[in-house]
């Protein structure tokens, strides 16, 4: 019969603890072979990431008398893991100040945001090898990669059969954006350990984060020359992975990544239930939300997340951007004011922060000062071009929005924006030749709502006349009929001022016919004003 070290050496816990379970129902032990069992059980436990039994059982233990006092250590660590960071520093507290707890405390302090504690437990460790790790660890979660590669690397010097580092140093290289080492690392590792699933879904991780950021990968790397052929077998390779036997973290994180893989195709099915095991799947439901427009559901999502990396900030903060935008909440606009202010004061997240502040000109002195190597971006050129338009720079505006060519240049808001760039130019063809060749019979309605009232604005009388003559066929309201009288009258009061403008004449003789089509009361009256003006002053208008 298998004994516990044949169990443990196989990594079989699941049958170490059915072993130790029996001979504890067996009886006839002695307290300190009865305690030994309990903790040996406790750490099966604890391997399988169960750690509510472990907890379990370290409870029972210490309810003992004269129970060692490491044990709190022990429970601490299972609080730790089940993310109950304030009772897991409670009990620590009050326990042994040992290596282990140095390592535990300074990572609830992490957690806890406790920056000074954070550093005071830095300062207590040693050089043993558990505590170099757990260092490179709380570096890594502070997003300090190269902090966390340089201790990597060290323990590698004097510990070069800890071959395992070389993921750990995969996934700082990935999060520092240099794919292609990640990649070489990962491949490197798989040459001996082929089979390692954790090892598998980071190299999956790493070609998708490559082929969808469009990184430039150099030309000449093992990168380069494998993504495309490998990018076409990531959603087969992910499923040939998850039909082997994992660990529940390592599961969870394939499913996350298989619907990335899948274009988020089966987001809502799949996506809620990892939630509270993958924090990425909140971070992914809510901008798979907030790219739909699902705006309600997106906000749900983040009123009682707290985030903890800038990434969290950032997706918390264009949501309530985008819900405060669309709900006139300045509540919520002010929310993701402060959250863009607090990721950092420099980069484009600043200028997010300065453009919700309506500091236009910081925005543009900044986004100017790196536009060269933006030359084809899409979201910094439009980013670039709202801030013009809000500094009502028209001409830069215009300049910048027709430099952007991929899909946003169909949608209404990209539409809507450059349309009134192309009117306070003196291009109001341009804006009303768009509105003609939009499909979408909202998108076209709304374009008209703004060219009406643009053009009003700007004395472009004609089209103003124009388009409310178009919104009026749809919606025949005394509203409406007033918006194109009074273009008609604007373009009349032109006219009088340039009596020998043909253009100007060609269009109120156009103005006059659409006038003339739909009957009003007040119609004929402002029609006969306008003839009469023509005959006496010898302009032809019929």
């Amino acid at each position: 019969m298998p004994e516990l070290d044949d169990f443990q050496s196989n990594q079989d816990y699941e049958g170490a603890i059915s072993l130790l379970n029996h001979k504890l129902r067996a009886g006839k032990l002695d307290r300190e072979q009865e305690d030994s069992l309990q903790l040996w059980l406790a750490h099966c436990y604890y391997r399988l990431r169960n750690y509510d039994e472990a907890a379990n059982v370290y409870i029972h233990l210490m309810e003992k008398e004269d129970a060692p006092a490491e044990l709190g250590v022990y429970l601490a660590c299972c609080k730790f893991y089940m993310k109950q960071y304030l009772e897991a520093k409670a009990i620590a507290d009050k326990c042994p100040k040992t290596p282990l707890h140095t390592r535990l405390m300074m990572n609830v302090s992490l957690r806890l945001n406790d920056e000074k504690r954070i550093l005071q437990y830095h300062s207590n460790l040693g050089n043993s090898l558990e505590d170099q790790l757990s260092l490179a660890g709380v570096n890594f979660s502070r997003m300090h990669y190269q902090d966390a590669i340089d201790v990597y690397t060290s323990i590698l010097t004097t510990s070069p059969t800890l071959v395992g580092l070389n993921i750990y140093m995969a996934l700082c290289y990935a999060k520092m954006d240099y794919p292609h080492v990640a990649y070489n690392l990962v491949k490197n590792y798989l040459r001996n350990f082929p089979e390692s699933p954790f090892a598998k879904n980071l190299l999956l991780a790493v070609l998708y984060r490559t082929i969808t950021s469009k990184t430039t990968v150099d030309e000449k790397s093992e990168l380069a020359r494998n993504i495309d052929q490998e990018g076409l077998t990531m959603v087969s390779d992910m499923e040939t992975l998850l039909k082997q036997k994992l660990y529940p973290e390592v599961e969870y994180l394939c499913r996350h990544n298989l619907v990335l893989f899948k274009n988020c195709e089966t987001a809502l099915q799949v996506l809620p239930s990892l939630m509270k095991h993958v924090p990425e799947a909140r971070l992914n439901l809510i901008l798979y939300h907030l790219n739909r427009d699902n705006l309600k559901d997106a906000m749900s999502l983040c009123r009682d997340f707290e985030p903890q990396t800038p990434y969290e900030f950032l997706v918390k903060a264009l949501t309530c951007l985008r819900y405060g935008q669309e709900n006139n909440s300045r509540e919520d606009l002010k929310t993701a004011e402060n959250f863009f202010m607090m990721v950092g004061e420099s980069g484009l997240v600043q200028a997010a922060y300065l453009f919700l502040a309506a500091k236009y000109d910081d925005v543009i002195t900044y986004l100017e000062s790196i536009e060269a190597y933006f030359t084809n971006d899409d979201a910094f050129l439009l980013n670039l071009a709202q801030a013009f338009l809000m500094y009502k720079n028209y001409v830069k505006a215009e300049e910048h929005f027709v430099r952007v060519s991929g899909p946003e240049r169909d949608k209404l808001l990209y539409k809507s924006m450059l349309a009134r760039c192309y009117i306070r130019n003196k291009k109001a063809q341009k804006a009303w030749e768009m509105m003609q060749k939009t499909n979408d019979t909202f998108d076209r309605f709304s374009l008209l709502k703004l060219i009406a009232n643009e053009c009003y604005m700007t004395n472009e009388f004609y089209y103003s006349a124009m388009a409310f003559h178009e919104i009026e066929n749809s919606d025949p309201t005394t509203e409406n009929w007033n918006g194109k009288r009074g273009s008609c009258a604007g373009l009349f009061r032109l006219l009088i001022n340039h009596k020998n403008d043909p253009v100007l004449v060609g269009q109120m003789r156009e103005i006059i016919q659409l006038v003339a089509k739909k009957t009003h009361s007040n119609c004929e009256f402002l029609l006969k004003v306008i003839r009469l003006w023509g005959e006496s002053h010898n302009v032809n208008l019929n």
